[in-house]
């Protein structure tokens, strides 16, 4: 479909998190880590055990990507979840920008 980004690649279970930490239809990429992590992911952070347990001690792995899945299992990105404009003391989402821009004659 037009937009998306596709389906994940075989192997790889991508779950879309809320702000609580719960399963939905939006929010963050997050990889879910079984007992074999995927081959394309890297084996831990610089830091060593302690710090790589600290980023992935509730089984995913973040990607900071904001994105929604739709009634077929498509993804769709969002934006990211920590870009944002300052203008003026606001913070505005690129998403919230990019929305505009594309209304703007």
């Amino acid at each position: 479909m037009t937009g998306s980004i596709g389906r994940p690649l075989p192997g790889y279970k991508v779950v879309l998190l809320d702000e609580r930490g719960l399963e939905a239809d939006d929010g963050e990429m997050n990889l879910r880590l079984g007992t074999a992590r995927p081959l394309g992911l890297m084996a831990g952070y610089d830091g060593g055990p302690a710090r790589t347990a600290s980023a992935l001690g509730d089984g995913t792995c973040p990607t900071v990507d904001v994105a929604r899945r739709d009634e077929d299992g498509l993804l769709f990105s969002v934006g990211w979840g920590n870009d944002v404009f300052k203008s003026s003391n606001y913070m505005v989402p690129p998403f919230e920008l990019e929305s505009f821009l594309a209304t703007h004659p």
